[in-house]
């Protein structure tokens, strides 16, 4: 049986990666493919050329670096989409958010700003060439 979260750093294997429910992890998450967060999360998340849910009853306290970010749970902490952030109904958000797209629905909470300057593929640039 292969571990979802482990593989080459180098290029993403296809996969979507999941931090189950009953998992808690505190540190740096990082690497090239998608991820799945239904668990606790503690520290940073830096996917950038990635897609990144963090589902619902899920709770992050990490920022969270992605192309794309999806919340349907609880994070605080700084939110940065190279693409775009969606916060879905019954999402919650404490913190900031840097994405040239941003996607609050109805029934989502959130408390913190909202940047939404410049084009995608400079911020997407600034994502990949800025350590976190």
């Amino acid at each position: 049986m292969s571990n979802p979260l482990s593989g080459s750093t180098q290029r993403g294997s296809g996969e979507t990666a999941t931090i189950g429910a009953s998992i808690f992890v505190k540190g740096r998450i990082e690497g090239n493919d998608d991820l799945v967060i239904r668990g606790r999360v503690e520290g940073t998340v830096k996917l950038p050329k990635n897609k990144v849910i963090v589902a619902s009853g899920s709770e992050v306290k990490a920022d969270v670096t992605a192309r794309s970010i999806q919340v349907e749970g609880h994070v605080q902490g700084t939110l940065k989409g190279g693409h775009d952030v969606i916060v879905r109904s019954g999402g919650q958000v404490d913190g900031d958010i840097l994405a040239p797209r941003v996607s609050l629905e109805n029934g989502a909470r959130f408390n913190g700003t909202i940047d939404m300057g410049g084009d995608g593929s400079s911020k997407q640039e600034q994502l990949d060439s800025n350590p976190t």
